[in-house]
């Protein structure tokens, strides 16, 4: 939400932290509107002004983690493609880590493709458009750049890995992650070791079939690689 004033974005900034510690603790269906505005002492009605909807909240914290993420990866010097990667997807996994525990009373709700909430569902495509061409900077402003055929198909793919981590992640029950960093890099190390063969036919194909499966998973309705990011 832009125009706001700066009393009112903190106002709309703890309505949104009492909600989604509301979620954790009470789960996301149980938790109310009426719950919301009793424990962040306001009225409902302030409440509506900010969110019209529980969903509403949800796709908030989306968004801001979508747009953390941009911010902070954007303006950094470019990297090897598969150091562009493991930086990408590090830092989304870092800026999880506050909301790790919201993010599980969700888990749910975001996994249902019926839900308003759902990762893979149609409310939240552009969030998945703006994620995703990330991926496609990261490609693109690579020190070692594949071939411009591929960019969009490594994009898609890197995007899918993205959130197939993710939902690693949130099942991680090892110390400080370990497990979720072994898998980063991991993945790391077989970029590395692909990327002087990426322009072999054979490989090329495999890449185009893979970028294939991981953008029917995405469901980018409207795919925009022309996008801002």
């Amino acid at each position: 939400m832009t125009g706001l004033t700066t009393k009112a974005e903190e106002t709309r900034n703890r309505i949104l932290t009492t909600a989604l510690k509301l979620f954790q603790e009470k789960g996301y269906e149980e938790t109310t509107l009426r719950d919301i505005a009793e424990s962040a002492e306001c009225s409902l009605g302030l409440i509506y002004r900010y969110f019209g909807r529980k969903e509403d909240m949800v796709m908030a914290l989306y968004e801001q983690l979508a747009n953390e993420l941009i911010a902070n990866v954007s303006a950094l010097q470019p990297l090897p493609l598969a150091d562009e990667f493991e930086r990408t997807i590090m830092a989304a996994l870092e800026s999880l880590t506050p909301h790790q525990d919201a993010l599980g009373a969700l888990f749910a709700a975001a996994m249902n493709i019926k839900s308003g909430v759902a990762v893979l569902g149609n409310s939240t495509t552009d969030i998945r458009i703006k994620t995703r061409n990330l991926y496609r900077l990261t490609v693109e402003r690579a020190t070692n750049t594949p071939r411009k055929n591929q960019i969009d198909a490594l994009a898609d793919i890197f995007y899918g890995i993205h959130l197939a981590t993710i939902l690693f992640w949130l099942y991680d029950r090892t110390a400080n992650k370990t497990a979720t960093r072994e898998l980063v890099q991991f993945t790391r190390d077989c970029l590395a070791l692909i990327r002087p063969i990426l322009g072999l036919p054979p490989i090329a194909a495999v890449l185009s079939r893979l970028a294939r499966l991981a953008s029917s998973m995405i469901n980018l309705e409207e795919k925009s690689h022309d996008q801002n990011v």
